[in-house]
Parts: structure tokens; sequence; C-alpha cells
């Protein structure tokens, strides 16, 4: 989203890489990386809405604290389709 990009310090289509939630855990600092992929896994398995906050290092190397909300939408055979968050 564009909301999403402007938080990374990227661009629209830079944001486009994270094509699956467990990618977006490249940006998390690696002290709150395995809470946060934890988080994700935990709410994928349900599929349940989750919360988490952790920090992120920005392309322009700012240190940024995220309070994500979300909710994995999967179709019926469980595949995720699209992650609101």
């Amino acid at each position: 989203s564009e909301e999403l990009a402007r938080i990374h310090d990227l661009s629209s289509s830079a944001m486009a890489r994270f094509v699956h939630p467990r990618q977006f855990g490249t940006t998390v600092v690696p002290a709150d990386r395995p809470r946060y992929i934890t988080t994700v896994d935990d709410a994928l398995a349900g599929p349940r809405a989750y919360e988490v906050e952790y920090q992120i290092e920005s392309a322009e190397s700012a240190v940024k604290d995220i309070r994500e909300i979300g909710q994995p939408i999967v179709d019926e055979f469980g595949k995720l389709r699209r992650f609101i968050a």
C-alpha cells in the first residue's frame, strides 16, 4: 500500500517485492524479527487476526516503531490470498 511504502521510505514498486508477509520480516530489526515471524506464522496457521509491535529500519536508515494489526485472508483451500494489515 502507499501508506506502508511511506512508512518504509520506499516506492510502491519497491514494496511490491514483499509478496508474502514472511518476506516483510526482512525489514524488521533483528531483535524483533523472531517475534514478528512467529506472530505472522501463527496468524496464517489459524487463520486469525493478530497484533504485534516491532521496529523496522527504513530505507533511509531511520528506526521506526510499528504496531501492526492484521488479518490473513485465505481461500477455501487455506491458501493465502491477501494479508490485511
